[in-house]
């Protein structure tokens, strides 16, 4: 009996070597990584990932297998998570290499066509799981297996994300994801926090914080309403006037193709209220189009909790008139400024993440 125990424990031992669970401060590389790659794509919907033990435990459980080619690890939360892979050639994995090698992916896809530029490998993926706005949880894991040297490491061979390994033993990183990658646009191109899908403009870092209630730490309000939309300072959200709705008041009130089939008591799952607003009685359909109303300018948040903004009288108008400008473009002048934010946001975070040994490895 005792021999049989010795035999299995040493086929387990050459097959994989399980690392104990990641300490905080390698989550924090982890997540803070991500999220400093999520600021900086210019959306307006990007939400904030929190870390997530119960997808760390899925990803051990599934890289205990060894069996890179398999990527099923079932569901969480009732719907499937997204997964990315890194290789490492030996026992030391630097986790910002390993996120940045998937963001890296980037300059091999297409924004307009929404497409990879090379077909013939993968090779998108890992950077759309990276940067799909609507994913809120992260959760990784890591694990030694014989065969499968550095797939995606320095100076290594092979291909773990598509399950091809080479030879040797490699540490592996797993990252899995809720919700995955959604079919179509990744994200929305906008002012930080002003698309959210929650439908109120919370921002942390850059990023929409849903778990905001108010302001203070960490919520910070960054709302724009179009359209005659009016602000709710405390709620960070905009009420629009039709035919307009959507979190900024700026999408004509229409429902969209995954609308068909549903019934105004699903309006509680998911993102319903977002794309079905007609049949989820968020507004009053616009009529052919009829989507024009009375010119005003976009309202603008402020830091806590935001104020109409001046607008500059047009130069040989009436001090006393009450028009309100309308050759202002606000927009623009907002989106320097964001512009100009996310450079220096860009700066604060690499710097920190020099200087809090960002190559945080596994012993």
């Amino acid at each position: 009996m005792k021999l049989l125990v010795v035999i299995a424990l040493t086929l387990t031992l050459s097959h994989g070597v399980v690392h104990a669970q990641m300490t905080d401060k390698e989550q924090t590389v982890i997540v803070g990584h991500h999220n400093l790659l999520r600021a900086l794509e210019g959306a307006g919907d990007m939400e904030y990932l929190t870390w997530d033990e119960s997808l760390a435990g899925t990803a051990k459980t599934w890289l205990e297998k060894c069996d890179l080619a398999n990527r099923e690890q079932g569901t969480e939360e009732g719907e499937h998570p997204g997964l990315n892979v890194f290789t490492a050639k030996d026992d030391k994995i630097d986790f910002i290499q390993a996120v940045q090698s998937w963001f890296d992916k980037k300059y091999a896809y297409d924004h307009r066509s929404e497409l990879c530029g090379d077909p013939s490998v993968d090779g998108c993926k890992p950077y759309l799981q990276l940067v799909s706005s609507q994913t809120r949880k992260i959760g990784c894991a890591t694990h030694s297996c014989s065969g499968s040297t550095g797939s995606t490491g320095s100076n290594s061979t092979g291909d773990a994300r598509t399950g091809e390994a080479g030879t040797g033993t490699g540490t592996i990183l797993a990252c899995n994801y809720l919700p995955g990658t959604q079919a179509g646009n990744i994200y929305q191109i906008g002012r930080a926090c002003s698309k959210c899908s929650s439908g109120a403009a919370w921002c942390k870092n850059e990023l929409c914080n849903r778990d905001c209630t108010k302001a203070g730490k960490d919520c910070t309000c960054n709302a724009i309403c179009y359209n005659c939309g009016t602000l709710d300072k405390n709620t960070c959200k905009c009420s629009c006037v039709d035919p307009w709705s959507g979190p900024n008041c700026a999408q004509p009130c229409v429902d969209g193709t995954v609308c068909e089939g549903k019934d105004a008591d699903q309006c509680n799952e998911g993102q319903m209220a977002i794309y079905c607003p007609v049949l989820c009685n968020k507004c009053k359909a616009a009529a052919g189009n009829s989507t024009v109303t009375e010119h005003c300018a976009p309202v603008f948040a402020g830091l806590l909790g935001g104020e109409q903004p001046k607008v500059p009288k047009p130069e040989g108008a009436d001090k006393d008139d009450d028009k309100d400008g309308s050759d202002v473009d606000l927009e623009t002048d907002a989106a320097g400024c964001l512009q100009y934010q996310h450079l220096l946001l860009y700066v604060m975070l690499a710097v920190s993440h020099y200087y809090m040994d960002s190559s945080a490895t596994l012993t």
